[in-house]
């Protein structure tokens, strides 16, 4: 602790001498450079103008270069004569001979043309060289799905740092809490994130989604978002297919360093903000690895196990409190005790509040290497590696946790009947809360990719992806308990505390990862003499994703203030009626708590494997068409384990006889509140262990013993066991036609048949049924908290594309698609969420719900880089998939006991809506203008479901005039993103404008009567500036969500109002602002 300022002021040193080396490097090399004379240059154009993103190879040399954003290139090479090769997809190849001389430069410009008989997206290398925003419409002019995508030119643009932030800019879609996606509105849940075509496994126990933000953008080729399903893609996409594309084999060879520094507005430079003793998580993240149990802590459980005492029936502290009595009958007695003691004082910090601390400016490093390497006869070896690392800072030391509702709860042991207001619509103050929270996010990734061209027909490539991050928050909730100060009983006259205050620190420590490895193979050959080729296509995937929580520690605390104290003379004289009940007195404050720590642990494994057989076919003169089949096979294999201690010191909770709360003194009240002296070493292990002296008996103090998670339901007999192992195993099978049925009309359509299976069983090692009520044994558990399910489904798919129009694209779509039940939802377990006061446990009664999807969608492509577009969409849903809010108990400490469910809507839901996109270039308003595209989309959406007969029920009890519908979870009424980009090449500068906004969406339904809570989303503001500096050296700046604005969460009937009652009130339910983020940095290629 003390030497904590000597070493930050050392590595700032190293940090700071490694800058100077690593730029002076750079100025090394920038000065070293050559300027070749000798070679081809030119500029590549179409009917639409200049064309970058074109493959230009030298076929006698294998020399391959890349047009830029302007369509020119260069190519450095030797006098003699040469045959040039000019490649973009959608368009014919064209080829030219030229001779260069010595020290001259040939100028060679080309105009490609497109090419009628393009396949669409059947070809597995349509996809890898799109990164510009040329290369992208050219893309979803030709594809056989309705979608839209970001390629790494735009990224690049927009400082994307995660895949998460480059999504923000998609047509359509929004990111929630930073790291999921929704896609026209719909969740999470409805949307499939595939690496290179392999789904990626999810990395947290409360939702199966993935948090895209684990995937740096720097190492993306292009992400595209399909928003109409073909059979070939997974049937639970019902909002859409996000196909993340990684660096492929590059066509010449590069190598890209970029160095970036940056903080967060909330903190500021060298700022302070909420955290807590031992969140130095290190440079990679290593430290969060030592806050795991002990080997000495799981060698001592072990030891005491093998001597009759077990975790499941909770002996196991018996063992050590007999072990910690028996000090003094020898030394070997007293040294076992001493054990004990070192490992309880070693194994387990003591700090459980959170304290506030300086931290250091965020970083961002990055560096990618590509190259190709000719070999002989043809064959080529491909090499792509990237590494990329960020740590930054996010502080919200402002936001909000209330808790209202209508029906007020019961006190946890009181047994008081609710009370509730009908038809009066006002809603009650149960707690409200300060929140002040302070985040620190890690996370470093690599790629590898190896791609072997045996030649034209056959590829292989291997590759890896691999992310770690780390992450700790510190949290504290504190504020007033209305819920504790309720009157037991009305009729008699409280003795209460005058000041209830509650606090919740929140400590925790995240490691996360996630593996992909991925095979992949295209092989195209010719079975029958005079046939087109065929071609196999096939990808091996198993990605592995895990999250450890370590010593994730939650502690509730209660401090009440009493002012005043029972009149001993009271009554004395009759009919004396001026004698007070209560008199004066000095304030005495008591001390309650309780301290929970969740060792948890999830690790899922993923395999995936798909094999597609492409068939092309001539069913005219000028046209061809294809038959694809395929197979595919989905499986998952999670297993998620807590253990769990539990501290409390709640002894002076008893009601008394006025219905308040006794004063008797316990150990936190004698510590004065002190949270860290109370789990410190003299009260943990052996009391006093600090001043003992040998041959004295030793006494036993708070010892840590293991215990399985267990969570009772309250107002219900559903017991869960918060530990599982789960199993999910998909097969499909699936057939579709492309057909060309002339140059303008194309048919798509086709049937995807699916079987799915879920196992599900509870961990029940350290489970001791003999003391659970409503259990008999472990085989009754098991009979009734296993889960197994199983379906098959069809699902049908089909479209049709215009073309007839010139630059026009006319596309109609429908397909069948599932909403599954993720595995946290059907498994019986719970897992708490400490910040927000909740706990989520599955339901294995869920059942499947069907969409069924009705798209429309018209492209004008009306100039270079430019499009304007239109597209309708409708669905409907059957059994949609809901979660469900309860509010349950007051606890002991003043807070509430609110559970989320998962359960099917049985009505149908329907949502729809309009999309419209424009990106123009302003060259016919002003000169400068053809250096300025402004672009903009805009989602607007409705839906309605008719509420659950038994919800309504309960509504309408307390409002006969309520609606008996609501809008479908998760779904916006609007989102919108604006853009402006500035790229000037004279300068060398780009300057980009990005604006989002997302309306208000349900977030959560509150089966209590009280009115639903809506989700007001931040809208934000981005600014990016990249200036050259040399041709190699870029300098970069950004700042992200400039407008600083906050999200909200209110209590809310469906309409535009975010108010409730009788009387017209605001009630905020919760509110965050994690800041702006100012960086700036430097990039270099070399």
């Amino acid at each position: 602790m003390f030497f904590y300022p000597k070493i930050k002021f050392s590595v700032l040193l190293i940090k700071r001498g490694l800058l100077v080396i690593v730029f002076a490097a750079l100025s090394i090399i920038a000065n070293a450079q050559n300027t070749i004379k000798t070679g081809i240059t030119g500029i590549v154009t179409d009917d639409k103008g200049l064309l970058p993103g074109v493959a230009i190879t030298v076929l006698e040399t294998k020399q391959v270069v890349i047009s830029g954003n302007n369509g020119d290139y260069f190519v450095a090479i030797k006098p003699g004569e040469y045959t040039v090769e000019f490649r973009f997809i959608g368009l014919k190849s064209v080829s030219r001979r030229l001779i260069v001389g010595p020290q001259q430069l040939t100028r060679l410009n080309v105009s490609m043309v497109s090419d009628s008989r393009m396949l669409g997206t059947v070809s597995v290398s349509a996809t890898r060289k799109a990164t510009t925003q040329k290369a992208l419409l050219e893309q979803r002019r030709q594809s056989t799905n309705i979608q839209d995508a970001i390629g790494a030119v735009q990224m690049d643009k927009s400082a994307s740092i995660t895949t998460a932030q480059a999504l923000q800019r998609v047509t359509g879609v929004t990111v929630k809490d930073g790291k999921y996606i929704t896609v026209r509105g719909l969740s999470d849940r409805n949307i499939v994130v595939q690496l290179n075509g392999s789904r990626l496994a999810g990395a947290d126990a409360s939702r199966s989604s993935v948090a895209v933000d684990l995937i740096p953008a720097q190492l993306l080729e292009n992400i595209t978002v399909e928003k109409s399903i073909t059979p070939d893609k997974p049937g639970d996409a019902n909002g859409a297919v996000v196909e993340i594309q990684t660096k492929t084999i590059p066509d010449n060879e590069f190598l890209f360093l970029s160095a970036q520094t940056g903080l967060n507005g909330n903190i500021g430079l060298y700022g302070s903000a909420n955290s807590f003793e031992g969140a130095n998580m290190g440079f990679f993240g290593q430290n969060v690895k030592k806050l795991e149990l002990t080997n000495d802590y799981k060698d001592l459980i072990a030891d005491y196990t093998a001597r009759g005492f077990s975790p499941g029936r909770g002996t196991i502290g018996t063992g050590l409190t007999q072990a910690i009595q028996a000090s003094a009958v020898d030394q070997a007695h007293y040294n076992e005790a001493l054990r004990i003691n070192r490992v309880m004082d070693d194994g387990f910090s003591p700090f459980l509040t959170t304290r506030s601390r300086v931290y250091s400016p965020d970083q961002i490093y990055g560096l990618s290497y590509g190259n190709k390497y000719m070999m002989k006869g043809g064959k080529v070896l491909g090499l792509v590696l990237g590494v990329n690392y960020y740590n930054r800072s996010l502080s919200n030391p402002n936001g909000v946790n209330n808790l209202y509702t209508v029906k007020e709860p019961v006190i946890s042991g009181s047994g008081t009947p609710n009370i509730n207001y009908p038809n009066e619509l006002r809603m009650l103050p149960l707690y409200n809360l300060n929140e002040n929270t302070g985040n620190q996010q890690l996370n470093y990734g690599g790629l590898a990719t190896l791609s072997f061209r045996f030649n034209k027909f056959n590829e292989v490539s291997f590759t890896y992806n691999g992310n770690f991050g780390t992450e700790t928050n510190a949290s504290l909730e504190d504020g007033i308990s209305n819920a504790g100060l309720k009157v037991v009983d009305p009729s008699v006259l409280p003795f209460f505390p005058d000041h209830q205050h509650i606090y919740d620190f929140v400590l925790r420590s995240t490691q996360r990862s996630l593996n992909s490895f991925q095979l992949r193979g295209v092989h195209k050959f010719i079975p029958i003499k005079k046939v087109r080729p065929w071609q196999l296509t096939y990808s091996l995937s198993r990605s592995i994703a895990s999250q450890k929580d370590p010593d994730y520690r939650d502690t509730k605390m209660r401090v009440d203030s009493l002012g005043r104290v029972p009149n001993p003379n009271y009554g004395a004289n009759v009919g004396d009626n001026t004698t007070s009940l209560l008199i004066p007195s000095e304030y005495e404050r008591s001390y309650f708590a309780s301290s929970d720590r969740y060792y948890r642990d999830l690790g899922e494994h993923n395999s995936n494997y798909k094999a597609d057989l492409i068939v092309p076919f001539k069913i005219g003169r000028d046209t061809v068409s294809i038959f694809k089949a395929g197979a595919y096979y989905y499986g998952r294999n999670r297993t998620y384990s807590e253990s769990l201690f539990t501290r409390t010191d709640n002894s002076a909770t008893a009601l008394n006889a006025y219905g308040g709360y006794s004063q008797v003194p316990n150990n936190l009240t004698t510590l004065g509140g002190n949270l860290n002296a109370w789990s410190g070493a003299n009260l943990v292990g052996v009391i006093g262990s600090a001043n003992i002296q040998q041959g004295q008996p030793l006494v036993a103090g708070y010892l840590y013993t293991p215990q399985a998670g267990i969570t009772r339901i309250a107002g219900s007999n559903k017991l869960f066991i918060n530990s599982y192992h789960a199993t999910q195993d998909v097969v499909a099978f699936y057939s579709m036609v492309d057909l060309n049925l002339t140059n303008n009309w194309r048919l798509i359509g086709g049937v995807r048949i699916e079987n799915t299976s879920f196992q599900s069983t509870p961990d029940t090692v350290n489970t001791n049924f003999s003391t659970i009520s409503g259990i008999k044994d472990k085989e009754y558990f098991d009979r009734n908290y296993k889960t197994d399910y199983l379906t098959h489904n069809w699902l049908p798919s089909g479209s049709i594309v215009y073309k007839g129009i010139k630059n026009f694209n006319f596309r109609a779509a429908f397909s069948k698609t599932l909403i599954r039940p993720e595995l946290n939802e059907i498994v019986l377990s719970a897992q708490r969420d400490p910040i927000q006061q909740l706990t989520i446990y599955g339901n294995k009664d869920l059942r499947n719900g069907v969409f069924s999807n009705y798209d429309f969608r018209t492209d004008w492509f009306i100039g270079d880089e430019e499009l304007l577009s239109a597209s309708v969409f409708y669905k409907t849903v059957k059994d949609q998939i809901e979660r469900v809010y309860t509010n349950g108990t007051i606890d002991q400490y003043g807070f509430v006991n609110s559970f989320v469910t998962f359960r099917n809507n049985p009505t149908q839901g329907k949502v729809y809506g309009i999309e419209l996109e424009v990106r123009k270039n302003l060259k016919q308003l002003f000169d400068i203008g053809k250096y300025i595209y402004v672009g903009a989309n805009v989602m607007l959406a409705r839906s309605r479901t008719t509420i659950d007969s038994t919800e309504y029920y309960v509504i309408s009890l307390l409002d006969r005039n309520a609606t008996k519908t609501r809008p479908l979870v998760d779904q916006p009424n609007y989102a919108y993103n604006i853009n402006i980009d500035f790229d000037y090449p004279k300068w060398g500068t780009q300057l980009n404008l990005l604006y989002n906004k997302t309306g208000k969406r349900l977030s959560d339904i509150n089966s209590d009567g009280s009115p639903n809570i809506y989700e007001y989303p931040a809208a934000t503001f981005d600014v990016v500036w990249s200036q050259k500096i040399t041709r190699k050296l870029e300098f970069k700046a950004f700042v992200k969500n400039a407008l600083n604005s906050a999200t909200n969460f209110y209590y809310a009937n469906a309409g535009n109002s975010n108010t409730f009652g009788v009387d017209n009130r605001v009630y905020l339910r919760r509110s965050y602002n994690y800041g702006s983020v100012y960086t700036l940095g430097f990039k270099y290629t070399f």
